[in-house]
């Protein structure tokens, strides 16, 4: 449907009595209804914003951490040297 259809449809309606919707708003309350239902909305929780960078967590500089990092240091290593002397005996 193109505009010129529309513009058709809407002429077509207004002949029939039919105006648009813009045309009967009106932006001052209606004196019958002060009876308007209000819905009471739970209060915003105030959260931090997505785009804020979250503070750095110290994982691995810890001091608790200190004594389990030397034992995988040395674990790797010991793993690293066993890998190449098994390649060289396969050899």
């Amino acid at each position: 449907m193109g505009p010129e259809d529309r513009e058709w449809w809407r002429e077509g309606r207004r002949q029939q009595g039919h105006n648009a919707s813009w045309d009967n708003f009106s932006a001052k309350p209606d004196p019958k209804g002060n009876n308007v239902l209000r819905i009471q909305r739970p209060l915003k929780l105030s959260t931090t914003p997505a785009y804020l960078p979250l503070p750095s967590q110290p994982l691995l500089d810890s001091p608790e951490n200190s004594g389990v990092r030397r034992i995988l240091l040395i674990l790797g290593v010991v793993t690293l040297a066993a890998l190449i002397v098994a390649g060289f005996l396969v050899v």
